[in-house]
């Protein structure tokens, strides 16, 4: 793992303008960061370009005390370094703002799309308060029910669930009514800020973000997703050409029964009794009619090194989930944003809900929400028969084409990673006087 000095001076170069100069780009977080973190916003790159890497850790501020303790408990391997700052006190940001912010760009990753709540609300009055520059970049965002969609039954239930969810907490109705002043606000331009720059696709949670803000389209830099460079990057290291295909199946795991962000956002994970007996029985049926070997493509924030054999001594792999779909001839899902990857290397998917979690609840139903995305009918492990009519068929290759371009590749970006197209626009604004507006 890279380590990163925020007192390294010899690999920095400060761009100059009159008003402002760009001696740092600072990550705002709302978690300790990790390797995965530090691909994913690729640390190394951006400090060959000159910028110099901080991050604002807020695990503290934003959580009480047990929960704060649960999150750090979850976070593998995290960071160190003198980049890195744990914000513990509103006063503490404040003066860090003050007495920065005509130095650096702020890049949120504390609420990205959504909306601010009264959890994070004072955060973005006081980069308001301040006139701070923060950058937003949506990539890999995940589909949404719309008005658009033609299942109108499936768009009912998440609206409904979404109403259920609010009515019956207290605090989750009042933050719902703060979010959608804090909106209104923000779109006045009054209080609350708006970004700097906007970075993303097609997508229609950035459509949703522009439009309650009303922002332009046209102020958006077109970038393609995380996943779809890492997919360019994977075929490129391969001659232009993938590897042969394996007789494998892959599970795009998604750490359901102890994902840390479950902890943050408070939702209750996957029941593990009911989960991984659930999985594995699929896992043999699968194996069993396809004579495909099930490998388990482990997500990032997992922690199977403490739960030996929790999948009945299946192989479980990290890190290397595009290589494994690229060789795989059937993918397995829940509502894991790696189905990015089936969807470029047009492999056959089958998507299956969360078992031990609540069938009408919000994340089994952007199962629902995903596979329709895809043009498929998600399996229900409690109730649905298990039968070789669920390998039948040819993948949808209208629906994969629409998944790409809406979520994957963005018409008018740049044949660059993202993080090459965001370096490249913030030196150019800034040299064009665009930062100082």
């Amino acid at each position: 793992m890279m380590k990163i000095s925020g007192k390294k001076k010899s690999s920095e170069t400060t761009f100059l303008l009159p008003n402002f100069q760009i001696q740092a780009l600072v990550f705002l977080s709302p978690r300790p960061v990790s390797f995965f973190e530090e691909e994913k916003w690729n640390f190394k790159y951006l400090l060959s370009q000159g910028f110099k890497i901080e991050v604002l850790e807020f695990t503290k501020l934003l959580n009480k005390k047990k929960k704060y303790a649960d999150v750090m408990a979850s976070v593998l391997e995290p960071l160190k370094g003198d980049f890195i700052h744990e914000i513990d006190s509103y006063e503490a940001f404040e003066e860090y703002v003050q007495t920065s912010c005509n130095q650096v760009i702020f890049i949120d990753y504390l609420i990205g799309h959504s909306d601010i709540t009264l959890r994070e609300e004072r955060i973005f009055r006081i980069l308001k308060k301040y006139s701070a520059k923060y950058i937003l970049l949506s990539s890999g965002a995940l589909p949404l029910p719309t008005a658009k969609n033609d299942n109108h039954q499936l768009n009912f239930k998440f609206i409904l669930s979404k109403i259920n969810k609010v009515l019956f907490s207290p605090s989750k109705f009042l933050n719902y009514l703060a979010s959608k002043v804090i909106i209104l606000l923000t779109r006045y331009r009054v209080v609350y800020p708006l970004p700097t720059m906007i970075f993303g696709g097609d997508s229609e949670k950035l459509q949703r973000f522009l439009n309650v803000r009303s922002i332009e389209k046209s102020k958006v830099v077109p970038i393609n997703s995380f996943d779809y460079d890492k997919s360019i990057q994977l075929i490129r290291c391969q001659g232009g050409k993938l590897n042969e295909e394996l007789d494998v199946c892959v599970f795009l795991d998604e750490a359901a029964t102890h994902h840390s962000d479950f902890t943050l956002l408070g939702i209750k994970p996957a029941v593990a009794e009911v989960y991984f007996p659930a999985m594995n029985n699929f896992f043999n049926f699968v194996e069993k009619n396809t004579g495909f070997k099930v490998v388990i493509a482990a997500h990032p924030r997992s922690n199977y090194e403490s739960m030996p054999d929790i999948f009945d001594g299946r192989e479980i792999v990290k890190g290397k989930t595009a290589e494994l779909v690229a060789r795989s001839k059937l993918v397995i899902v829940h509502m894991s944003t790696s189905l990015s990857y089936a969807v470029i290397f047009e492999k056959a998917v089958l998507p299956v809900k969360i078992p031990g979690m609540p069938i009408n609840g919000q994340l089994n139903l952007m199962v629902d929400v995903m596979a329709a995305a895809i043009g498929m009918k998600p399996i229900d492990l409690s109730k649905d028969k298990l039968t070789t009519n669920l390998f039948v068929g040819a993948i949808n290759q209208e629906k994969y084409s629409e998944y790409k371009d809406r979520y994957l590749k963005t018409a008018g970006a740049e044949d660059l990673p993202e993080w090459e197209i965001v370096a490249n626009s913030l030196k150019s604004v800034q040299m064009q006087g665009g930062l100082n507006s």
